[in-house]
Order: structure tokens, then sequence, then C-alpha cells
């Protein structure tokens, strides 16, 4: 299987069902993983986070809070879309 530990996923909107299986699945394959959800369940991504942890791989936990922090996380992503080492980029 193909070493994805240099690569990240952000998981924007990280709910208890579809959301948590994709960052599962993701940080079973080896990506670093940033599952994201609204500010009213930041207990929800901890403990996904948590088992993320204690199973597979590091991850890093985010809540949106407003329309900046949004845009940040689209600049980031357009910054790994560019990235020369990202297969977004090919």
């Amino acid at each position: 299987m193909k070493d994805f530990s240099k690569y990240s996923a952000i998981i924007i909107g990280a709910g208890d069902a579809t959301g948590s299986a994709i960052t599962k699945k993701f940080a079973s394959h080896g990506y670093k993983v940033c599952p994201v959800r609204r500010p009213k369940s930041i207990d929800k991504v901890n403990k996904l986070a948590d088992e993320v942890n204690g199973s597979v791989n590091h991850s890093h936990t985010k809540t949106l809070v407003n329309e900046k922090q949004i845009q940040i996380i689209q600049t980031q992503i357009e910054e790994l879309k560019l990235s020369s080492s990202n297969p977004l980029a090919q």
C-alpha cells in the first residue's frame, strides 16, 4: 500500500456518522487528519480525535467558530493544492 503519512486530510463536517467514518478511514491509511465540527460539538470532535489517536494516527481537531476561520481553512487547502509534493497539484 502507498505511504500516505506525509499527507494531510481536512474533514469538514466530521459528524457522528459519515464524517467520523471518513476521518477514521483516512487515518487508517496513514493520513494526518483534521476533523472539523461546529463549536457546539467540541466534545464529540475531541472524542473522535482521541479514538483516532488511540488507534492509528495523530489528529488535530478544529471547530468552526466564524467566517474568518472558514476562510483560513480554504486558504490552507489552496496552498496544499499548489504544493508540488501534493497529489492534488498533479
